[in-house]
């Protein structure tokens, strides 16, 4: 029996390569998370958020606050950073835009 080609349901061949549909899918949603400039928002809530890390290292200890604030920090940020992608694909935010409030509104200026 050849496994490349196999048989279907109304006698045509169907090839049983998954990875290429998978493939496809991936990569238009990269180029649509491309599109939307979700990675800019993503990166920058990064950088911001290992900022905060750092700076929560540093005072946490200094104030005697118990260790458990330290990994309070670190969920929120975590939780921070799946919103503020969900929000960037939804609203088209990116981190050039200003607080106006436009986006929110659903006025376009």
């Amino acid at each position: 029996m050849n496994w490349d080609a196999t048989k279907s349901v109304n006698g045509t061949a169907s090839h049983c390569n998954r990875a290429r549909p998978f493939q496809m899918k991936a990569s238009s949603f990269l180029s649509e998370l491309k599109r939307r400039k979700v990675y800019k928002v993503e990166v920058a809530y990064a950088v911001a958020s290992w900022l905060l890390i750092q700076a929560a290292s540093i005072f946490l200890p200094t104030f005697d606050a118990p260790p458990c604030m330290m990994k309070a920090v670190v969920a929120i940020l975590a939780l921070g950073f799946v919103l503020s992608a969900i929000l960037s694909w939804i609203f088209d935010i990116t981190p050039q835009d200003k607080a106006n409030g436009r986006h929110f509104a659903g006025r376009s200026d």
